[in-house]
């Protein structure tokens, strides 16, 4: 039914366990410090949105602040795996579908994570926050995706967890679909859709 099937990664694939109130603090602190002012209540995703498309200098200070953080969450392994969603994802590439990420963090972080668990080699493409200039909700990652898989978006199915995910994908006008990942009948739901 679908050529490609694009994941979010954190919180649908895997929970990262990273300090994002700090990570937070630290990107206040950096925009503070351009003069830019900021609503310290605004989301995460936005503040890092608002900042990343001010200018490419301020963009790369954003991602190596995520960078860091996520990257102590790799090397510690604090994180856990939706093992159920791992598994469908292998079950799909069994089927010759094309898998991709598209996710507001670091694609080395994600590359990491993969690697360290024994799926990297199921995945096509990562789209990280580093890897466009706006990451979601904007729907770029998930169009720099399509371009470089050279798919159709009408051939495709996106799947994240968040409201962020609902709009990067609505706007990129591909099929979106939400889940709760450590729910049993949501994930016996996807399945049967997709396999």
């Amino acid at each position: 039914m679908f050529k490609l099937i694009i994941f979010d990664m954190d919180d649908t694939l895997l929970h990262l366990e990273v300090e994002w109130d700090k990570v937070k603090k630290e990107l206040i602190q950096l925009a503070e410090s351009k003069g830019i002012k900021t609503e310290k209540d605004k989301y995460i995703m936005k503040l890092t949105l608002d900042l990343s498309i001010s200018n490419p200098e301020l963009k790369k200070q954003v991602d190596e602040i995520y960078r860091r953080y996520e990257a102590e969450c790799t090397k510690k392994k604090k994180y856990y795996v939706f093992e159920g969603m791992i598994q469908l994802i292998k079950d799909l590439k069994k089927k010759n579908h094309l898998i991709a990420i598209c996710s507001g963090n670091n694609s080395e972080t994600i590359k990491e994570a993969f690697s360290d668990i024994g799926a990297l080699e199921n995945i096509d493409y990562v789209a990280g926050l580093n890897s466009v200039s706006k990451g979601k909700p904007d729907p770029e990652p998930i169009n720099l995706i399509l371009e470089k898989l050279n798919v159709k978006k009408e051939d495709t199915l996106f799947i994240g967890n968040s409201v962020w995910d609902e709009i990067a994908g609505k706007t990129a006008k591909v099929r979106t679909i939400i889940i709760k990942p450590n729910d049993a009948d949501d994930i016996k739901k996807l399945r049967n859709l997709l396999l």
